[in-house]
């Protein structure tokens, strides 16, 4: 739990959805090994020149850093999230 109410997680993921662009995956070399159904996240995540790629997917996070892509935990990424605002 990240402390956010249940209308802020649901307005937040309507906005992704309503922003997002679904695309065909391509093939790619990007594989997550020992769990191939994670692949294309990672791909997608490294495709896009994501800087992170924010889990809980233990499989995901053994993987990191990733060819520049930072895989950190949801509440690691929180934390980041609190420090920037701090130093804003």
């Amino acid at each position: 739990q990240l402390g956010f109410s249940r209308r802020f997680a649901f307005l937040t993921r309507r906005r992704a959805r309503r922003r997002a662009t679904l695309v065909e995956p391509g093939s790619s070399r990007h594989q997550v090994p020992g769990d191939p159904g994670d692949s294309p996240i990672l791909q997608a995540a490294v495709i896009a020149g994501a800087d992170f790629l924010v889990t809980n997917d233990s499989v995901l996070l053994a993987l990191s850093p990733y060819e520049g892509l930072k895989i950190i935990s949801m509440s690691d990424y929180y934390s980041l999230l609190l420090d920037r605002r701090l130093l804003a």
